[in-house]
């Protein structure tokens, strides 16, 4: 039953992230680039076949204009007008500061990739969510 709750919950959240990356103007690139991953994991999410890990969740919901909780249908879409203006206004350097983080915590999570046995699943997933090959 777990399966199926999160089969359709997947499903809901891809819808959402779609139409808000249309209508924030982004392409699939485009959204990846931002979020530091591939266009292969944005086709993912969109199609359902995935949901995005919570280490992108503030990223995705900045670029797409919206919040963590109306991607996840939680809470009513924003006009993404208002949503770009209340973000410059409100949190002219979050931007900023998440991309230092990013860039920050890279280093750590490479090593900790190398760290572990090259094939192993849990290296696999870390080398996949920092955007390594």
């Amino acid at each position: 039953m777990e399966a199926v709750v999160r089969e359709a919950m997947a499903k809901d959240v891809g819808r959402r992230i779609a139409t808000f990356r249309g209508e924030a103007g982004l392409t699939s690139d485009e959204l990846a680039s931002g979020v530091g991953t591939t266009r292969q994991t944005v086709s993912g999410w969109e199609n359902g076949r995935a949901l995005p890990d919570a280490f992108y969740l503030p990223t995705i919901a900045s670029l797409l204009g919206q919040s963590i909780d109306t991607i996840f249908g939680l809470a009513p879409a924003r006009d993404s007008r208002s949503a770009d203006a209340e973000t410059e206004l409100l949190f002219p350097s979050l931007r900023a500061q998440w991309d230092a983080f990013r860039a920050d915590l890279r280093p750590a999570l490479l090593k900790l990739a190398e760290a572990l046995e090259q094939d192993s699943p849990e290296a696999q997933a870390l080398r996949r969510a920092i955007g390594e090959p």
